[in-house]
């Protein structure tokens, strides 16, 4: 949903690792930092694992600023559920710092204009 949110919403682009995957291929990705590029690391509440502990301090060696984002609940639906919103919420926020409307989608209807849809 953050991916989705982010895109849509704040028009930034964005991209979903999932650990420990993001340990392997895409941790490779961050070798050379990429200007205004974050890290966002979403954990349920209480379960900070050791993988992304050690993926967290490699990526912030190699230039790449990480931001911890703890999910509050006291369940895991609860976490999820919370992540959703948040999400949402910071999507409008950054849409708002940057004087966008959240609710063009002027590219995507291009799109859908071109191919016909």
């Amino acid at each position: 949903v953050w991916k989705i949110a982010l895109a849509e919403t704040a028009k930034r682009h964005a991209t979903l690792e999932i650990l420990p995957e993001a340990a392997h291929n895409a941790i490779m990705g961050f070798t050379q930092p990429v200007r205004r590029t974050r890290a966002l690391f979403l954990t349920p509440s209480g379960r900070l694992n050791r993988t992304e502990a050690v993926v967290r301090k490699l990526i912030a060696r190699q230039g790449t600023p990480t931001i911890p984002v703890t999910l509050r609940g006291s369940s895991l639906e609860e976490c999820t559920w919370s992540g959703i919103l948040l999400g949402h919420l910071v999507a409008l926020t950054l849409a708002n710092r940057a004087k966008l409307d959240p609710a063009t989608t002027a590219l995507t209807d291009e799109v859908k204009r071109r191919v016909g849809r």
